[in-house]
Formats: C-alpha cells, structure tokens, sequence
C-alpha cells in the first residue's frame, strides 16, 4: 500500500531589498521555478490548481486535479525535417454543460483524432498481445472482433462532404441473418444468409462463374440442383437440359433416356379462353387439350388440332402398323427361337387388287411370339402409302417357318376399324386433292363428288376421334 506522505516542498527562495522598501509590501510575489538538474518525486505528485495539502493519492503516483485538465506535448523542432508536430490530452469540455471524454488531438491541426466519452463499456476497444482489436471483448480471436448482445454489425456511410451522394450501408448480423442493409433507402435487405446454409451455397469462382452449392462452376451460373423460377426468365442464347453443349442449330436441346416433353395441358375451354388473346404472332402455339385427348396448334386466326393439320398432320403420321402373333407349326406346335419369314398382304374387295404386300424375316421368342410393325419390311408390292383406307380392305398373313419363301396361308382378318391416323391422313389428301381440282378448273360435278366423300369421311373420323378418347379414358 502506498502512505499517505506530506508534500515535498522545495524552495528557492531570492531575497532583494525591494520586498522591503514599503512596510505594507509584506507579501512575496510569486515567480516561475526552475530547476536545472533531474527532479525525482519519491512521493506522488500533485498538479492543478485544486491540490490540497494532505491531498489522497490512492495509488496515482501523478495526479492533476482542477477545473479545466490538459497535457500538452510541444516539439520544439525547428531545423532540417524533423518532426515538430505538437499533441495534446484533454479532458473533457471548458464550457458549462460541455462533454465528458478523453481526447488525444492533434494541436498543430486543431483536430481531434480520437475520443473516449464517459460511459464507454468494458473493453470498447481492446488489443491484445497478437494486434487483434476487440470492440465490446477482452479476448478477440481474429484480427477485429465485435462482441453485442444484440445484432452487432458495422456501418459503411458516405457523407456527401467530397460531393458524392449520401449512402449508409450496415453489415451485421443475429440469430436470423447475416445482412447487408441500405440504411438509406428504407433499411431494405438485399442480401441475407441464414444460420446453418451449407457449404458454397453461394460460391464466385475465379473466372467470374458463378456456383449455386458447388465449389467448382464450369459456367457463368451453375447449379447443382433444382432450380425454381418464379417469374419471368429470358435466355439470350440456347437452353440445354440433359446435355452440357447444346446443338448449334438448337434454341432448345432435351436429353433424357428416361423423361419426356410434357407441353401444357389445358381443357377445352381453356384453350379456348386463351385463344381469345391471341393472334397471328402465336401462330405456332402448341398445347395439349385433355377434354379433347389431342394436341393442338395455334395458326394464327385459330386452334387447330396436329392429327388433321392441313401441312403439318400427314408428316406425322406414322405409315406402320403394329403386329404381335405366335407362329405354329403344321401340327400345331409353337416354332420357339426360330428364324421364319413373314409376307403380309393388304387385299382391296372393291378392286379386287393387292396394293401391297411385304415380307419379315423374324427370331421366334421361347413362346414362339414375333413382333413387328407392318409397313416397314421389305416391299414385295406396291407402296403402303399408297394403300385407300376408305375401301374394304383385308390383311393376308401368310409364313414359312423354315425362313424360306415357301409361304403358307396362316390367316385373313378384315379391317373392321380404318386405323385412324392413316385414315385422317387419307382425308387430308383429298382435300388438298380438292383444292389442287379447283385451281386447275375440273367440272363442278367432280369437285361437288370429292367434297361430298370428304364430309363422309369428317363424319367418319369425328366417330372414330370420340371412339379413340372413350378408350383413352377407360385406360
């Protein structure tokens, strides 16, 4: 403990004859002290004007105590370039309801650099030993360290005074978020990362691409995930789904062994809700109507449906038909794992013709089953395309289940429904067949005979379009 001690007064003390020229100058007048040697203090030392004799020190070994505190540092460097900058400590305010601080200024500049008003917590500014700064800790672990009970966070604001415009942004963060915040445009939140978001969850690779949870982008956005758009998404270039380089010649390129394109399905009267606002820049439009089981393009003035598209259906219609049987011997046993050959043959009753036939040579399965499709074998008369579906026409089966060209009649059967794909296509034929008569001014009796069988056959196609859809439904 340090002892309360006396002062330690020293005086020098000059005599001159003037102190007693007058008997009523018995008082000394004070002068400045100097001492020209070292003054060690083994005490505390008192300064100010507010010093008391038997003053308390406590543990100060100086104390300055008086109404108005400062210490001065003034560099007296006046050559060559040495420093001569002058500083100063004050303590608090000189004027009446002034601040309480403690302020280091520059003196030379009249500045005040830095100041620490009364109040300030524990540790509102800490280094320790590894130059780390705490503001709110005593133990910061990294190089700046902000300790808050409540959403501590840091401001950036500009201040107009080099003549930008004012700006404040706030970067902070809680329980909730790490935020940035434009303070000045509505405390608005543009950027926010939750507590426990997973690893690159947002990641900016060196290249400039951007990576959505992966560490590695190969492209300017890459995502590794599901992605969901929820408004309006514009691509300048290509889309590629499936496959990492687009077709060249492609806006949109779909790879998949397992997947689809599913366009969207809407009934018939939305469809036909949707087609009140659309013109001839939608032509081309595609949707699937499921009151109608059909697909559907916009032609510019109206809906019309791909099966029967003048243009556009007979390219899609599939010139095959699809056959499945098991194949027997003459006594009736199943030929299995065999090689046979097939010739079908489409028999016209109203000509009495065959206008065509072809052969398959197909592998029997275990059961003696073969698979194929009518229409894409070997022409051994005329053309499948060429074949009128509005006659009555049979289908010939016929077999030589050695593989050789010995055929054996294995069945007839009729056509009893026209299959429907090429029976639409056959009445597309003939109304562009229609249409090329007028142009080339065949007689009115000609034409009014071509128009009267393509009502019969819209009526047929209409009956077999509901038939097809009852069946679809009863799937």
């Amino acid at each position: 403990m340090k002892k309360h001690l006396p002062y330690l007064f020293i005086l020098t003390i000059f005599f001159s004859t003037s102190l007693f020229a007058q008997a009523d100058q018995d008082l000394p007048v004070p002068e400045d002290q100097v001492i020209n040697d070292d003054l060690i203090v083994a005490s505390s030392l008192g300064v100010g004007f507010d010093v008391v004799d038997g003053e308390d020190f406590g543990f100060d070994t100086v104390r300055l105590k008086e109404n108005n505190l400062r210490i001065h540092f003034d560099d007296s460097s006046g050559s060559g370039n040495f420093p001569n900058n002058d500083w100063r400590i004050a303590i608090n305010d000189t004027a009446n309801g002034g601040a309480n601080y403690f302020a280091v200024q520059d003196a030379t500049a009249g500045t005040t650099p830095f100041t620490v008003t009364a109040g300030a917590g524990n540790n509102a500014l800490f280094i320790n030993a590894y130059g780390n700064v705490g503001f709110g800790t005593a133990t910061p672990v990294v190089e700046l360290h902000l300790v808050d009970g409540d959403t501590p966070a840091f401001r950036l604001e500009q201040d107009a005074s080099s003549g930008f415009t004012a700006q404040t942004w706030d970067i902070g963060g809680n329980e909730h978020y790490f935020f940035i915040r434009d303070a000045t445009n509505g405390s608005k939140l543009p950027f926010k990362i939750k507590p426990g978001a997973p690893d690159n969850a947002l990641f900016v690779a060196a290249d400039g691409d951007i990576g959505l949870g992966t560490g590695s982008p190969t492209q300017k956005l890459d995502v590794d995930g599901s992605a969901d758009v929820r408004d309006d998404l514009f691509v300048g270039n290509q889309i590629s789904i499936g496959i990492t380089i687009p077709n060249a010649n492609a806006s949109l390129d779909l790879t998949a062994i397992d997947k689809g394109l599913l366009l969207n399905r809407l009934t018939t009267v939305e469809k036909t809700t949707l087609g009140t606002s659309l013109g001839a820049t939608e032509a081309g439009m595609m949707v699937y109507d499921t009151d109608e089981l059909g697909l559907y393009i916009w032609n510019g003035t109206a809906w019309e449906e791909i099966a029967i598209n003048s243009g556009s259906g007979s390219g899609s219609v599939p010139e095959l038909l699809n056959y499945q049987a098991a194949i027997r011997d003459a006594s009736g046993e199943f030929v299995a794992d065999q090689s046979v050959n097939l010739r079908f043959s489409i028999l016209d009753s109203n000509t009495g013709t065959t206008p065509y036939a072809e052969t398959h040579i197909q592998t029997t399965t275990s059961n003696g089953v073969v698979s194929l499709t009518i229409g894409s074998g070997t022409p051994t008369a005329g053309l499948f395309t060429d074949v009128d579906w509005s006659h009555n026409n049979s289908l010939q089966v016929e077999a030589d289940v050695t593989g050789g060209s010995t055929f054996v009649i294995i069945g007839t059967t009729q056509f009893v429904s026209v299959p429907y794909a090429l029976r639409a296509k056959y009445a597309e034929n003939i109304t562009t067949s229609v249409a090329a008569s007028a142009k080339s001014g065949e007689s009115n009796k000609d034409l009014s005979n071509a128009l009267n069988e393509i009502e019969v056959l819209k009526k047929e196609i209409s009956v077999l379009k509901t038939q097809m859809r009852q069946v679809l439904k009863n799937k």
